[in-house]
């Protein structure tokens, strides 16, 4: 097992806040600073690469746990919400790329812009673009969505027609806030977290932390584990342009949260192998939705 090099640092409000601002290139990014912290969460979190601890070892399949279900989609409680197990428009949990990664929505927006597609490597194919869509999640197509809903930390907050969760799964289901990502964050942040890697490599839900599993039955993506519960999140990286890429080496999750003082892009949960966290991305960015029960 190998340590993972970059925690969580991305849910931590005092950390500069990272955008990408891309035009043809997925990771040319700039930083916006928010003046908006809380004392709770004050503090940025962070490992080395040296260390003695050591993780238990891994059972040779993941174990999918589940707390109750709401309209047909199962649910786990970590951190106080209750966080569906799979993305939405997906068929599985982990597997394949082609069943758990599921839909890619421009924020704000509650349909994809493509009319099919198909994971082939670390990409994927689409098999045609809805009407208005045709140069796919582009600069130059940007939604635009503005709202005097504020979510719990004071940034602007998606109403329930552009969520992409309540309009695809219901009224009971809605996107998580970048607030619900950081008591994610904080229920399953230790000191020291592991990256997981071999044959369906997983780890014990009695070993809390934050894991980088390369091959979580089938696929790479990252695990979180209070110590009862855990969640896993696919690799399933963002459509940029017409084309998507990475799948496999990086994760791209919605929040329902405008980043506070920048108009062109909103809250995201963001990881890359090797890099670690960032947090936003421009609004024309296709990216997944792991919706949270509405409570």
């Amino acid at each position: 097992m190998k340590r993972i090099l970059t925690l969580f640092t991305i849910m931590v409000l005092s950390v500069g806040m990272v955008c990408a601002q891309t035009k043809g290139t997925q990771r040319k990014q700039t930083t916006t600073s928010r003046s908006k912290t809380t004392a709770k969460r004050n503090t940025t979190r962070s490992t080395t690469a040296n260390g003695s601890s050591a993780a238990k070892a891994a059972p040779a399949s993941p174990q999918h746990l589940v707390s109750g279900s709401v309209d047909g989609h199962d649910y786990v409680i970590i951190g106080g919400i209750k966080w569906a197990t799979m993305n939405v428009g997906a068929k599985t949990i982990a597997g394949s790329y082609n069943t758990c990664c599921g839909d890619y929505f421009a924020w704000s927006e509650t349909k994809p812009r493509y009319t099919s597609k198909k994971h082939s490597g670390d990409g994927a194919t689409f098999g045609g673009w809805v009407s208005g869509h045709n140069q796919g999640y582009s600069d130059s197509d940007r939604p635009s969505y503005t709202s005097d809903i504020l979510d719990s930390e004071g940034n602007m907050k998606l109403d329930a027609s552009h969520d992409a969760a309540t309009q695809n799964w219901g009224s009971n289901w809605r996107m998580p806030t970048h607030d619900d990502f950081l008591k994610l964050n904080d229920a399953c942040y230790v000191s020291n977290s592991w990256m997981v890697s071999g044959p369906e490599g997983t780890t014990s839900t009695t070993d809390k932390g934050i894991y980088w599993c390369t091959n979580y039955n089938g696929v790479a993506g990252l695990l979180f584990s209070d110590g009862e519960n855990q969640i896993f999140f696919p690799a399933t990286s963002h459509a940029l342009n017409q084309s998507l890429s990475n799948v496999g080496l990086s994760c791209f999750y919605w929040t329902s949260s405008r980043l506070f003082g920048d108009e062109s892009c909103a809250s995201s949960m963001n990881f890359y192998m090797g890099t670690g966290f960032s947090n936003g991305a421009s609004q024309y960015f296709g990216c997944s939705v792991r919706a949270v029960v509405a409570e």
